[in-house]
């Protein structure tokens, strides 16, 4: 039995296997991702280390639930947070409170402060938030509150998808110390997986998506109001999410979405950033980063009603003809099945395109329709794209969420898993005896010269120019 930290009045080490009612879907589910942090070292390493919280073999680790806190600040009444976390290194020790929820349930703004002045009030350092809402790094949070609010304690959010992709992650490693923390982890992860578990994936755009469409269709985007314009970004990046989380579990690899160092830090200057991209664009985009591929960049333009992947490829420089280079291409795409992917060449100059699809290249017999014939140098880059029309589908909430997870991993399997990127290759080391002995014989006839004219001197002595050599 552990001994409760000092600040709790009362509460339980996290149970593996969850003793409350069967209605308490979130003290249960709270209860089994606890009992995961605290038993397996693995898989909390990296679930802390996405809030910047590194956790080493020497740390000690318990997870409590049902927890009572000694001290409670005026007007909370008798909340009570769904678990704490606690790490301690040696005399320094780390705490967390977790609030936890399931299915549909939101997080609520009042009960998020009521948390966050119950910290302050204890000493604890973070307050970590975990329910399906999804946020594009756990630093950002789905809730906005004021930095009065937030000051003293640091407030992180975990999506569930996100708790769940790191298990199935962390178990295509051999990182546990034992054959029972694999075990556990597994049991975790199945857990997660089933529907009782109320882990839900992103899957429907905000309801003012059927609006948003329409009116940039008719190119009145510019006359939505702000917040119909915020909600649908908003929407847009927990889907950007969802798609990084999807794409980790499809190829057993942790995918990271692409944001500027500014955005990592400053979520509403993101959110702001991306309202102005839209209304000027009538696009939503988003970049995911794969170990080893090219960015694999996604895009759904609300104008056309249109969804498109496409991934940037440079131009082998080793290859000096066009047709060489545009070969390099076709070879790694043998296997892409779809010939109606879109293969674009770029060229020296500004808006030099040619363009033609996967088909028309490989049937072609006469000239290849990328190649200019007005330009002899060859092309810089490709791009390869794929691109669904939706049409009226497009509008539709949950279909075009159905529609893009479908089209990004068809695409990575058609495309992205094919093409590796070109890289040049290493310089050569030279061999500095040789280019010595190569400069010396080389400027052996300047040093004889110099030498027949310093002979010729009136005065017998060398001139300036060649006393340098003399010396």
């Amino acid at each position: 039995m552990l001994d409760l930290p000092k600040m709790l009045k009362s509460g339980v080490e996290a149970r593996l296997i969850p003793t409350v009612a069967d209605s308490h879907k979130e003290e249960r589910t709270a209860s089994v991702l606890l009992a995961a942090i605290a038993s397996v070292p693995c898989y909390r390493k990296a679930l802390l280390a996405t809030i910047g919280k590194s956790v080493g073999s020497k740390a000690r680790v318990n997870c409590f639930t049902e927890v009572n806190f000694f001290q409670a600040p005026e007007g909370t009444g008798n909340k009570r947070p769904d678990g704490l976390i606690v790490v301690t290194v040696g005399k320094n020790v780390w705490t967390a409170i977790v609030e936890a929820k399931v299915g549909r349930n939101e997080l609520e703004p009042n009960q998020l402060r009521d948390y966050l002045a119950l910290a302050k009030k204890n000493g604890i350092d973070a307050v970590i938030t975990v329910s399906n809402q999804l946020v594009g790094h756990p630093s950002h949070h789905p809730l906005k509150l004021g930095v009065r609010d937030r000051k003293g304690v640091d407030l992180f959010h975990w999506s569930w998808m996100m708790v769940r992709t790191l298990a199935l992650l962390r178990l295509d490693e051999d990182e546990f110390e034992n054959y029972e923390q694999r075990w556990i982890l597994r049991e975790i992860a199945r857990y997660f997986e089933h529907d009782n578990s109320g882990i839900l994936g992103f899957s429907q755009m905000n309801p003012e998506w059927k609006t948003v469409v329409y009116e940039f269709q008719n190119d009145r985007g510019h006359h939505l109001n702000n917040q119909d314009i915020q909600n649908t970004v908003a929407s847009w990046h927990q889907e950007r999410r969802d798609l990084c989380l999807l794409m980790s579990r499809e190829l057993g690899q942790q995918v990271q979405g692409k944001m500027s160092s500014v955005h990592r830090k400053d979520p509403l200057k993101r959110l702001k950033d991306d309202c102005e991209t839209l209304v000027e664009t009538s696009k939503l985009s988003c970049t995911l980063k794969i170990l080893g591929a090219a960015d694999l960049e996604v895009t759904a333009d609300l104008r056309a009603r249109t969804l498109s992947c496409l991934m940037s490829f440079r131009a082998p420089t080793d290859r000096k003809r066009s047709s060489a280079r545009i070969n390099w291409l076709l070879r790694q795409l043998s296997k892409t099945e779809d010939e109606n992917v879109l293969v674009i060449a770029h060229w020296p100059g500004r808006e030099k395109l040619t363009s033609a699809t996967l088909g028309e290249l490989r049937s072609c017999e006469g000239p290849d329709p990328l190649i200019r014939l007005d330009d002899a140098r060859p092309p810089q880059s490709f791009d390869v794209t794929m691109v669904r029309d939706l049409s009226g589908r497009f509008a539709q909430r949950s279909t075009f969420i159905d529609e893009i997870e479908k089209l990004v991993p068809e695409f990575y399997s058609q495309v992205g898993q094919h093409v590796v990127p070109f890289q040049e290759a290493p310089p050569k080391q030279t061999d500095r005896k040789t280019v010595t002995q190569k400069a010396e014989v080389k400027a052996e006839p300047d040093v004889q010269a110099d030498m027949g004219h310093a002979t010729e001197s009136k005065s017998g002595q060398p001139t300036p120019r060649s006393w340098q050599l003399w010396r």
